[in-house]
């Protein structure tokens, strides 16, 4: 079969594909992509003949393929022919062939980096419509001139060109790092065409997930997958996140798809634990996966995940294939980023039109009428009165700090929770921005890859460092990958992979409970009051300065800088894999693979807290390990 097409004319179907378009300045690939929605035809076609080409705009209702090829065709001199469910596009040039020498039949195979063949690898003389494709041993031969480029191509791999001549030619096809989406990695880590398949699966490359850097690798899928819906973590950095597929599938349970590591399945259990009384998101599994060892993810949705991997996959699954080394000179990469993430917040929604104080009334005039009651039945002249004031405000202001309901802010002097009058102003609208600081992440990625026909192999460590926008809140990561692939003879094959996490947490976020959640006290104070006035953290009695009388309403930055929880975990993933060929169409794997996570914490509650004044101390540690083994032949 001819990979390009030398005559003008369409070969015309049996089928009466009809076709609508609404394309305005679209690229080429991107037309291709929906004709081929449309009528389950796939074009074959040169990456270097497209890639200049010209903006489409085609608007088309109903119309018939012939109809919808030939306008594309006078808008970009492209030739297009149709065999079975393919294809064929080519210049309007390549008819022209080149006269270089003499002519001579030329033979070979295409094999991949692990050296197995390549069936349907395509072979283009270049310039020219000749062409052909190889057979189920991946060998080929077709006729050019001597000196003349073939250009071998498939999906999913790098191009390659070499000069035809008499010697038998063996050819090796690197993976692309940018592969075509209609090859994607399905159970037991078999890759096989999108549209071959009879279920529905979505794949997302690593170089995608990586546009934009993210702390947690599951949220680098919100918005690239169909029907996926990704919660980002509300605790921060450090935080877990949450992906639903299709919708939840059970009330009482997560919902949550099970995770596939290069055919090993992993906990992805989140350690942290929140209610009422407080806790931290102690993150999850998928969190300590770092981005850039990501080749590919594929997400499987609906029951033929639980039938493929079991009941753990019952809301489907995520399938995540790591980077390899390939045949090549040793290539070294590194890259570095960083991020900032500054605080946006707008309290337009907050009033800020009534201050500290209940029933209409500030603090200081509650203190002056509860001042003149007791005056008045105690028979104390008025001249008095000012003196009782001074000694009810402070205890009075600081009793009803929390609520606002007091008269409208008119920047008199009014008395506040530390006994000091201020004037009676909007003194808190910058308290989220005067409170929070500047989150920033930096991303360090070290990669040593290459390999022989014999061996590939690739080694990457990366170190990432977060600091949250809570004060004090940080966390550190380092990932230790290696990857190795090894044909030891013409019919055995091993590949081995590992992954090693060090995680190090300070300080996550408290959520629940008011005493240990900065964030929800921050909320409680009045509109008239500056968080910065609790920096002092604690009083002269060395307990915890309080923005009111009320021990539940903790002061934010204590909670920050003298309540701690620290933990750190070590994860290693990591499978070994045989493979033996008996024939190029019957072979038998093994896989064996394991996930063990150690993870320590401790939690200080300081002496002086408000509502537990003698502190506290506690540790945690948690070991867990999970094993599988598979086999499968075919």
């Amino acid at each position: 079969m001819a990979c390009l097409c030398g005559t003008p004319t369409w070969a015309h179907s049996q089928k009466d594909y009809q076709i609508t378009l609404q394309t305005s300045k679209a690229s080429i690939e991107t037309v291709f992509n929906q004709i081929s929605e449309q009528t389950g035809l796939k074009f074959f076609y040169d990456q270097e003949s497209v890639n200049h080409l010209p903006a489409i705009t085609l608007h088309t209702q109903q119309a018939n393929l012939d109809t919808v090829l030939k306008q594309l065709s006078q808008q970009t001199q492209l030739r297009f022919e149709k065999k079975a469910n393919t294809i064929l596009v080519s210049n309007v040039k390549d008819n022209v062939q080149q006269e270089t020498g003499k002519t001579i039949t030329v033979r070979g195979t295409v094999t991949d980096a692990q050296g197995e063949p390549i069936i349907g690898a395509s072979i283009q003389v270049k310039g020219t419509s000749t062409g052909t494709i190889t057979d189920i041993n991946g060998q080929f031969n077709l006729t050019a001139q001597t000196g003349q480029l073939l250009i071998v191509s498939y999906i999913g791999y790098q191009s390659a060109q070499v000069k035809a001549s008499n010697k038998p030619l063996n050819l090796t096809l690197k993976e692309s790092a940018i592969a075509v989406d209609e090859v994607v990695v399905t159970a037991l880590g078999i890759r096989k065409e999108k549209k071959a398949l009879a279920y529905s699966v979505t794949e997302v490359k690593g170089d995608d997930m990586n546009r934009v850097k993210v702390a947690n690798l599951a949220t680098g899928l919100a918005g690239k997958v169909a029907g996926v819906n990704v919660s980002k973590p509300s605790s921060g950095v450090m935080g877990s996140s949450r992906i639903i597929i299709r919708g939840n599938g059970s009330l009482n349970g997560s919902n949550q798809p099970l995770y596939i590591i290069d055919g090993v399945p992993m906990d992805n259990s989140n350690y942290g634990q929140t209610g009422m009384w407080g806790g931290t998101d102690g993150g999850d599994g998928i969190s300590s996966i770092n981005s850039e060892d990501i080749e590919s993810m594929s997400v499987l949705k609906g029951g033929t995940a639980a039938a493929l991997y079991g009941s753990r996959a019952a809301n489907g699954a995520i399938v995540i294939t790591t980077k390899r080394g390939s045949v090549g000179k040793v290539k070294v990469e590194y890259n570095l980023s960083y991020t900032n993430e500054f605080l946006t917040f707008k309290n337009d929604d907050l009033q800020w039109e009534y201050g500290a104080g209940a029933r209409g009334a500030n603090p200081e005039q509650m203190a002056y009428a509860t001042a003149k009651q007791q005056a008045e039945a105690m028979g104390l002249p008025e001249s008095m009165i000012p003196t009782l004031v001074d000694q009810i405000a402070p205890t009075l202001a600081k009793s009803i700090n929390m609520l606002s309901f007091g008269s409208r802010l008119d920047d008199s002097n009014v008395m506040q929770f530390d006994g000091v009058r201020r004037p009676y102003v909007a003194s808190g609208k910058d308290n989220f921005k005067n409170y929070y600081e500047n989150a920033w992440a930096l991303s360090n990625n070290l990669a040593v890859s290459g390999g022989t026909d014999k061996v590939q192999f690739r080694l990457a460590a990366g170190d990432q460092r977060f600091q949250d926008l809570m004060p004090n809140s940080k966390l550190e990561r380092n990932n230790l990958t290696l990857s190795v692939v090894s044909k030891l003879d013409e019919h055995l094959s091993i590949k081995a992979n590992v992954m090693y996490v060090r995680e190090r947490a300070k300080n996550r976020p408290g959520l629940g409970d008011l005493t240990a959640n900065a964030n929800a006290s921050l909320y409680m104070l009045p509109p008239n009051m500056d968080v910065r006035l609790l920096t002092q953290r604690v009083d002269d009695r060395g307990m915890e300065f309080l923005p009111t009388a009320q021990t539940y309403i903790g002061n934010p930055y204590f909670i920050a800088y003298d309540h701690s929880n620290r933990d750190s975990k070590d994860r290693i993933i990591g499978s070994i894999e045989a493979q033996y060929n008996f024939t190029p169409n019957w072979y038998v794997r093994g896989r064996f693979g394991g996930d063990m996570i150690n993870r320590r914490s401790e939690t200080i509650i300081p002496y002086g807290t408000a509502t537990d004044v003698d502190g506290n101390i506690s540790h945690n540690s948690i070991y867990n390990g999970e094993f599988n083994a598979e086999a499968i032949a075919g």
